[in-house]
């Protein structure tokens, strides 16, 4: 019916012997990984060294003996006057026209607050599930209307 049948008794704890190669026959992998594989555990049971060949060869890049912290200024930012296309018109004749409107800055109040808090908060010291919270909420505080 094409399904794995184990006609065997499951008892805790560790096998007698590895039955991955008998399972990967019942699964009809490839004869040539089979027969490597029946290599590599004859070579493991008989202690011997096991020979990988360079194309499976992974480099190992060792870790820096030390944990590594990086703390870096926030860019302060300067309230300065954001001109819009209403706020700036271009005459006929050359030029600008600048309108009455007073100057807008670039932050409102609540987007100053929230940034100020972005300030505060260490990063370095918070879980990734801390630091999604942290920033749901300030996202919550500049939707609010």
């Amino acid at each position: 019916n094409g399904k794995v049948v184990f006609l065997h008794k499951i008892q805790d704890g560790a096998a007698d012997k590895s039955y991955g190669i008998h399972v990967a026959q019942l699964a009809e992998l490839p004869d040539s990984l089979i027969a490597r594989a029946k290599e590599v555990l004859a070579q493991l049971e008989g202690q011997e060294e096991i020979i990988i060949p360079k194309r499976v060869e992974v480099k190992v890049q060792e870790a820096a003996p030390e944990p590594v912290v990086v703390k870096e200024e926030i860019a302060e930012i300067q309230e300065t006057k954001v001109e819009t296309e209403e706020e700036s018109q271009l005459s006929f004749f050359g030029g600008e026209q600048s309108s009455k409107k007073q100057d807008k800055p670039l932050l409102d109040q609540k987007e100053t607050a929230v940034l100020a808090q972005i300030k505060k908060i260490d990063l370095l010291d918070m879980t990734p599930l801390e630091a999604m919270n942290e920033l749901y909420r300030l996202q919550k505080k500049l939707k609010k209307g």
